[in-house]
């Protein structure tokens, strides 16, 4: 199975779990094994736990062996600067600094691998945690825009994964557009995320604008099969130490009561 499977069942579990007030290992053990049975993924198979258990800890040995890295360097870029100041050697400053302009550009790399969803580029839902919350609750008020792309499922079953993602990116750059100047998440494979200081009621008849342009979209698979692009969406104010868990379930519920 491939890393975006596991995600995928990830989403699916998180969901489910998103539906109870009280979380234990035992409900979440029990969701999990429902979900991934619901997939045809044999939790009884050595390779898919091994694989599904080195996925994180993979990504998180690589954060840390490049985070012990870069103070390394960084500890030693600043001894070396210190003696170049000394010794007022202009050339030694400047190629420090590009030691020091080398490591940020990798450990960008480092973190976008965890921030960044890898079909569409937009942050993920790790990202929420670093940009939104502290200690799973809102570090400001504002409005979470909950968008559920309607019909994914029938595209990938009718067309496949090539043409879905496709119309994934398509759909993910048209959303983005609405408001390039705040950050898009991709939540899962079938759901996006805007957090927006406006006014709810402006903010509703803007996505219903949108959702009617997009649903408006001519667009025609390789077989000449129109594809139907569209997309649902809630709107949730929240302020300030509310609990991102809360408001993300009730964006949920306010979504599945217009399916």
């Amino acid at each position: 199975m491939s890393k975006s499977d596991f995600v995928n069942l990830t989403d699916e579990v998180v969901k489910e779990i998103l539906k109870h007030e009280v979380i234990l290992p035992s409900l979440y053990q029990e969701i999990f094994e429902k979900v991934a049975k619901e997939k045809g993924i044999d939790l009884d198979d050595p390779k898919v736990i091994k694989e599904y258990a080195s996925i994180e800890l993979v990504l998180a040995k690589k954060m840390m062996k490049k985070n012990h890295e870069d103070m390394k360097n960084i500890v030693k870029c600043s001894s070396e600067a210190k003696e170049a100041i000394e010794a007022k050697d202009s050339a030694k400053l400047d190629g420090i600094e590009l030691q020091l302009q080398e490591i940020t550009q990798e450990t960008k790399k480092v973190q976008e691998s965890v921030y960044k969803d890898p079909l569409t580029r937009l942050n993920n839902r790790m990202w929420i945690n670093e940009k939104y919350l502290e200690d799973s609750k809102f570090i400001s008020k504002g409005c979470l825009v909950y968008l559920f792309f309607d019909g994914i499922g029938k595209i990938k079953t009718e067309h496949g994964k090539e043409v879905c993602d496709k119309v994934t990116m398509y759909i993910a750059t048209f959303l983005n557009k609405l408001y390039p100047d705040v950050e898009l998440v991709k939540y899962s494979e079938t759901n996006f995320v805007y957090f927006l200081e406006e006014d709810k009621e402006e903010l509703e008849e803007r996505f219903s604008e949108a959702s009617a342009s997009l649903e408006s979209k001519n667009l025609k698979a390789k077989n000449g099969k129109p594809l139907h692009l569209s997309f649902l969406h809630s709107i949730v104010e929240f302020e300030k130490d509310d609990i991102f868990r809360d408001v993300i379930e009730m964006s949920s519920s306010l979504l599945a009561s217009k399916t």
